[in-house]
């Protein structure tokens, strides 16, 4: 599986099911949700000691972000979720 934001354009086109390309337009939005959970949120700490402590603060990062007022929310067109249910 390869990252589809790098693809060409044929390749693209090839590979993407139209939920995939729907996402693909909306990735810009997506990347900066996980920029932002990873900077504000301290997300990106890697030395946890146990798996519980790692689901602990992952939690945590989520419940924060949930009570976040100014958070980034992805909108879908009623006719680009018609397309992709087809």
């Amino acid at each position: 599986m390869v990252d589809k934001g790098y693809l060409s354009k044929t390749l693209k086109d090839e590979l993407a099911q139209p939920l995939e390309k729907l996402f693909l337009k909306k990735r810009a939005l997506i990347e900066s949700v996980f920029d932002l959970l990873k900077d504000r949120y301290h997300l990106e700490h890697s030395r946890h000691r146990s798996p519980r402590n790692f689901m602990v603060h992952l939690f945590a990062a989520i419940c924060a972000y949930h009570f976040e007022e100014n958070k980034p929310r992805l909108y879908f067109v009623q006719t680009e979720l018609t397309l992709c249910q087809q």
